[in-house]
């Protein structure tokens, strides 16, 4: 009589099954587009590589579920965490940087306004100037307007603006408030600045009035001087029919 087969206790079957699980391709897939993710840091555009490791990841554990013949969960989680990670360290410091542009370029544009408001347009004026080559504010600027037949002239020039001319005139009767940052675009050597801020005011009917300002700011590069403020005033419009968006 022949000895009986040897036989596995349930356990046993299952490691042996275990031994056996095909791995899921995508897990695969995932984990490796989630180690090249370190490129989004460098280059914001290659944000696309976490993005599509992450969805990878995801697809790839849906797939595995329960099933105990497919592999590759381990693998699918290092490739969400490797992608999840470098997808937020360049989202981050994106967030900041648009925050720190704010910062500095919203305080110029009051500062443009308040200026004009405050009948002081040889002061507004000056800052369309690039930061590092203003004149200071003293006794002394009116020589410079004086002296310089070219700033004279732009400065004539920058009174007659309609805009200018109405906050002139209304000035402190003027409600001036700041309304939103429409837009900020930065890049290498240049950063834009699109602030909007609303004018209530009084016509001569008695009728109370508000309109939008849009004051476009730009930044090239970090002055000489680390101290100033970067940014200076490019133009300002009330009319956004033709304006290209920043």
């Amino acid at each position: 009589m022949s000895d009986p087969s040897p036989t596995l206790d349930s356990s046993e079957a299952d490691d042996e099954a275990l031994e056996y699980r095909s791995l899921e391709p995508l897990a695969i897939v995932s984990v490796l587009l989630g180690l090249a993710s370190p490129v989004a840091i460098f280059q914001p555009l290659l944000a696309v590589v976490p993005i599509l490791g992450l969805l990878t990841a995801v697809v790839a554990l849906a797939k595995i579920g329960g099933d105990r013949a497919r592999g590759g969960r381990a693998v699918a989680i290092a490739g969400v965490v490797l992608s999840t990670f470098f997808l937020a360290v360049p989202m981050a410091r994106y967030a900041s940087a648009q925050l720190m542009l704010r910062g500095q370029a919203v305080p110029v544009a009051t500062e443009f306004l308040e200026r004009l408001q405050q009948q002081r347009p040889e002061e507004a004026m000056l800052l369309q100037m690039a930061p590092d080559y203003r004149p200071p504010v003293d006794d002394g600027l009116w020589s410079y307007y004086r002296n310089d037949e070219q700033a004279r002239t732009q400065l004539e020039a920058f009174v007659k603006q309609p805009f200018v001319r109405m906050l002139l005139a209304l000035g402190p009767d003027a409600e001036v408030k700041f309304f939103k940052v429409n837009g900020i675009a930065a890049g290498n050597q240049l950063a834009l600045a699109d602030v909007h801020y609303t004018v209530t005011f009084t016509d001569q009917d008695g009728q109370r009035k508000t309109l939008v300002v849009g004051v476009l700011l730009e930044r090239r590069g970090k002055p000489m001087n680390a101290e100033l403020n970067p940014w200076r005033i490019r133009e300002f419009t009330t009319d956004f029919a033709d304006r290209p968006p920043v």
